[in-house]
C-alpha cells in the first residue's frame, strides 16, 4: 500500500480545490470515462479523478510534439514527484501541485497499490 504522509498537513481547501482540479481534468479529457465515474460515491469519484488527472498527465507528455529528450526529462520528474509521495519524502516544491495533493489524499483514504502507478516510472 501506499503512504503519502508528506502532504498529509494540507490545509482542507487547498485539498477541494485540488480535486475540483482533477474532476475538471476528467471531465474534459475523458468524457465517456467520466460519465463511469460520476456514478461512484464522492470520494471514490474525487479519488478515481486524481488517478485518471495524473495518467492523463503522463500520457500527454508521451504523445506531445516534445523532442524526446525533453519528454523523458519531463516523464522522470513525474516519476520522482511519485516516488517522493510513495516513499513520504515529497519535495516541498510538489505540495502546490494539485494532481499530486490530491493523490496524496486519495492514498490516504484508500488501499491503492503503488503499482498502480507504473505507468509514471522511466
Amino acid at each position: 500500500m501506499t503512504a503519502f504522509h508528506d502532504l498529509s498537513h494540507a490545509r482542507t481547501d487547498d485539498v477541494r480545490a485540488a480535486y475540483r482540479h482533477c474532476e475538471a481534468v476528467t471531465r474534459k479529457e475523458a468524457k465517456n470515462f467520466s460519465y463511469g465515474v460520476r456514478l461512484l460515491p464522492g470520494p471514490k469519484r474525487r479519488a478515481m479523478s486524481a488517478i485518471y488527472a495524473l495518467a492523463r498527465r503522463v500520457d500527454d507528455m508521451g504523445d506531445g510534439d516534445l523532442e524526446t529528450r525533453r519528454k523523458t526529462e519531463l516523464l522522470g520528474r513525474v516519476s520522482s514527484m511519485v516516488d517522493g509521495l510513495i516513499s513520504g519524502r515529497a519535495d516541498p516544491a510538489d505540495a502546490t501541485d494539485q494532481v499530486l495533493l490530491a493523490l496524496a489524499d486519495a492514498a490516504r483514504r484508500f488501499p491503492i497499490p503503488e503499482g498502480a502507478f507504473s505507468c509514471c516510472r522511466c
